[in-house]
């Protein structure tokens, strides 16, 4: 199988779609964080203002993908799931 064939075999779904948005946002959040405070002493007022709101908007979609993440549906969270399933006293009331 070469790669064109694999390719059109992938399937990604909503859950890795979101984690991936997630990873990739972060990274160019941070490298901007890096760039800015790196060229902080070079930049005029507008290009530090603009990398400020710049980094501010990609970790906005960085917690709006989290949020989307968390909206998949049938994506249980370990925190709540049932610690305990009597099943004797489930398969005792439904006789």
């Amino acid at each position: 199988m070469n790669f064109k064939e694999r390719l059109a075999n992938v399937k990604i779904d909503l859950l890795q779609f979101y984690s991936l948005g997630i990873v990739c946002f972060l990274l160019i959040a941070i490298s901007s964080i890096i760039s800015l405070v790196y060229n902080w002493n070079f930049l005029i007022w507008s290009g530090k203002i603009s990398s400020i709101f710049s980094i501010i908007f990609n970790f906005g979609i960085v917690l709006f993908f989290n949020y989307l993440k968390g909206t998949v549906p049938g994506q249980q969270k370990l925190s709540n799931a049932p610690e305990d399933i009597d099943f004797d006293k489930m398969i005792e009331d439904s006789m």
